[in-house]
């Protein structure tokens, strides 16, 4: 069973990051790439850069674009197609600031899992950070990622949802992604909120509905990462 894993570090042009252990084929994996500090950046389709595992096409779900002249949230999925173990790379450009990236594994799944039209929202103020309203099917699942412009000192979210992983030191890149699971479908709201000491200037949040493989499948949900700290620094 493979673990959440999380990672940051002021990086220019790419990092990577494992899984904790092998991947399961006929899971789902999602990552979430978060940036900030810089006017405009270019984030890369990220790929598998080591590993035995196979996955089908890494897919840009949504994203935010940069907003406020600061931060980006983009979430992709991919299909395990063979079991085995997995590093994935990022690559991009950022002018300043860093990138973040998470990464999680879920099983039963659709194999074209995006429900819907993803959503996508931005503030150039502080406030709670929501994406908007994500429309889930019976038995789907929700999911958010968000960036800000932070200060103050390290903190901590209150978040609506399953911590999925989230770094609130303003310094390093903040923001994170949670998920909720549905029984019915219907209108689900996914929200973010700096607690003090940390504090929010302007954020952006992307949203995507994912389906199950059928309304009675049960996911299950494969991560155990709580925290980043003591993790490989990103090269």
């Amino acid at each position: 069973m493979a673990g959440a894993k999380a990672q940051h570090d002021n990086i220019s042009t790419g990092g990577t990051q494992a899984f904790g252990s092998s991947l399961t084929a006929g899971d789902t994996i999602l990552i979430i790439v978060l940036t900030y500090g810089s006017n405009s950046d270019t984030i890369n389709t990220p790929t598998e850069s080591t590993g035995t595992a196979t996955l089908g096409t890494v897919t840009l779900d949504e994203s935010s674009g940069v907003q406020n002249g600061t931060s980006e949230a983009n979430i992709y999925h991919a299909n395990v197609t063979g079991s085995g173990t997995c590093t994935i790379k990022i690559t991009g450009i950022w002018n300043t600031g860093s990138a973040y990236l998470i990464l999680d594994e879920f099983s039963g799944m659709a194999s074209s899992p995006v429900y819907g039209t993803p959503v996508t929202a931005a503030s150039g103020s502080s406030g709670t950070e929501n994406p908007g309203t994500i429309t889930t099917p019976n038995g789907g699942m929700a999911v958010m990622a968000w960036s800000d412009s932070s200060g103050g000192s390290a903190g901590s979210y209150t978040i609506t949802g399953t911590n999925i992983e989230n770094e609130p030191d303003p310094s390093n890149v903040t923001g994170g992604a949670q998920y909720t699971l549905t029984t019915t479908g219907g209108s689900q709201t996914l929200t973010a909120l700096a607690v003090s000491p940390l504090t929010v200037s302007a954020w952006v949040a992307s949203g995507v509905a994912y389906s199950p493989a059928s309304p009675t499948t049960t996911y299950s949900v494969i991560h155990g990462m709580s925290t980043i700290h003591g993790l490989s620094t990103i090269h």
